[in-house]
């Protein structure tokens, strides 16, 4: 499946590279992404100290790794208002070094009920996210765990379409088309493999292929079955393998119509 990036090649549309699980082996996780054959690999800062360990990765490989930032719901727990709004405020200047898209961010019922911050809280945070992102011309990554409807509403009365991806899709497959039609890709990852993910597996099969994007979300979501503890972008070719199984036939990788001439600089 190549990946319309001027080479054959895969795109890892979101791989948390920096995460300290990769510490004592990332630059061999590196190598045995590219000798799978992966062109580049998406790694999101999730709160500005994550944005500074997803730099010092892509300084370190340059060549394969581009660069996004935004403040994960995870991150609000524990802030107060004005750590909030400070980092927030860091973001905009985050985003000059290299930045391809805003995110990852979005809304996560879990923490909500686990007493983080409300849905309502995080809303706040991502809207002015999305603000940004449609001031700088840049796509969004998006997380929703246990608020897909949630964030359907939020996006409908923004108005207009919202470029970007909706990452590990875990949603009803009812919703898909409302999200396509939003302007969204959805992006899948180890749990297509999950012979129990039933709704996964359903919503793999409704997107269209146009807008059918491949994770490692590493690293979480190891593959099935499960015989290691993290998951890596060298996966992604055996996830795309599942999911084209799972459609019924092959498709062809859209990242680079999401993430343009970013991903080819």
């Amino acid at each position: 499946m190549p990946s319309e990036l001027g080479s054959p090649g895969w795109v890892d549309t979101h791989c948390h590279l920096d995460d300290p699980a990769y510490d004592d082996d990332r630059d061999a996780v590196v190598l045995r992404a590219e000798r799978a054959g992966v062109h580049r690999v998406v790694v999101p800062g999730v709160s500005p100290a994550s944005w500074d360990r997803a730099r010092r990765c892509r300084d370190r490989h340059p060549r394969l790794i581009r660069l996004a930032f935004g403040l994960h719901p995870w991150a609000l727990r524990g802030l107060d208002a004005a750590a909030r709004a400070q980092a927030l405020d860091a973001l905009p200047q985050a985003l000059e070094d290299g930045a391809i898209a805003v995110g990852e961010c979005g809304l996560d019922g879990r923490i909500a009920r686990e007493g983080g911050p409300s849905l309502a809280e995080q809303a706040v945070i991502l809207s002015d996210q999305l603000d940004l992102a449609r001031e700088r011309g840049l796509p969004v990554i998006l997380h929703a765990v246990r608020a897909h409807g949630a964030l359907l509403s939020l996006l409908k009365a923004r108005g207009g379409p919202v470029p970007g991806v909706l990452h590990s899709y875990s949603g009803p497959a009812e919703l898909v088309p409302d999200f396509v039609r939003l302007g969204l890709y959805l992006s899948f990852g180890g749990q297509v493999t999950n012979p129990k993910a039933v709704k996964v597996h359903k919503a793999v099969s409704v997107t269209p292929a146009a807008r059918l994007l491949v994770e490692s979300d590493g690293p979480d979501q190891p593959p099935f079955p499960r015989i290691t503890h993290r998951s890596e972008p060298a996966d992604v070719a055996r996830l795309a393998g599942v999911m084209a199984e799972l459609r019924g036939g092959a498709w062809d990788d859209p990242a680079a119509a999401l993430f343009g001439s970013a991903l080819i600089a």
